[in-house]
This record gives structure tokens, sequence and C-alpha cells, in this order.
């Protein structure tokens, strides 16, 4: 992110450059329909016995940009102790459970896949896991392109699941 580091509750940042106060619905909307009009680049996620292959291309810029990785976990709650929320179950979605950078790459680069293993945990949910891949421009912190897929424990056997987004 290029604005000074700051985070918050709630905060919504959307594709990597503008950030916004979660509780401003309307101009978070408005925000994200502009960015959804803006060119991506493709992502495809393929799972197989606990590794995934991520495939970029079409990527609409020409700036050097890293591939991350996530393992993410959605319907979590936390009970706060303390603070201003004590007392209060807050729920969460998007908890990422793991997180790597795969490789890099550049508009030049065409398509390319990078092969990722990946280990679930076994107090994680499998029906509440995702994969998310994406890819951020290491110059502007960017998100020109991402995917998810869900995963789960019983995709340890050989099958093979695609996601563009």
């Amino acid at each position: 992110m290029r604005w000074p580091t700051r985070v918050y509750t709630p905060q919504a940042v959307i594709d990597g450059l503008i950030e916004r106060v979660g509780s401003e619905a309307k101009r978070i909307q408005k925000v994200i329909l502009s960015a959804a009009q803006e060119r991506k680049g493709k992502v495809g996620i393929s799972v197989t016995g606990g590794q995934a292959v991520v495939t970029v291309s079409d990527l609409p810029r020409e700036s050097p940009a890293e591939v991350r990785f996530a393992v993410v976990e959605d319907d979590l709650a936390v009970e706060v102790e303390r603070g201003e929320n004590k007392g209060r179950r807050l729920a969460h979605v998007g908890v990422v459970r793991s997180f790597q950078t795969v490789g890099e790459m550049g508009r030049k680069d065409g398509e390319r896949s990078f092969e990722v293993p990946f280990e679930l945990a076994p107090e994680w949910n499998e029906q509440n896991l995702r994969l998310v891949a994406f890819v951020q421009e290491r110059r502007t912190r960017a998100i020109v392109a991402a995917a998810t897929v869900p995963v789960s424990r019983s995709e340890t056997s050989p099958t093979d699941r695609q996601s563009s987004e």
C-alpha cells in the first residue's frame, strides 16, 4: 500500500491501492465498481493432492510483480476479553492461515505456472477453507490479477479444480 502505514477496524482495501473506512458501504461500493472496470490479468488455480498449480497470464502492466498464495478460512469468531469490544463475539472471514510468495513475473513473461505445495492443519474447518492466488505489483502494490477456489481435505486424492476470477 502506498499511503502511510495505518491499520484500523473496520478497513477496506481495494486492489491494494485504495483504502476506505469499512463502515462506509456506499463509498466502498463506488470504488469497487470503478476498480472492476480496469483491465486485470488472469489467474488459474488447479489443485491435485496437496499441491496447487497457479497459472498467471495476460498481466495488464509492464512492471515486475509478485505471485502470492494463501490458504484462508471463513466463518471464524472470537470472544473479545478486553478493550472497547470486551464481551462481544466478533465474526471473521478470509482469515489467512498460511501465506507465501511463490514467484515473480511481468507482462512480457506471457503465461507462467508455479507449483505450490500446501498443508492444511487439522484444526482448520475444511468446509470453510479457500485457496487464494493474486499478483501484486512490486512498486505500487496494486493487485492486477486474482483467483480463489474452495479446498478440503477430501481433495488430497488426485482431482483438478480451476478458477479464474
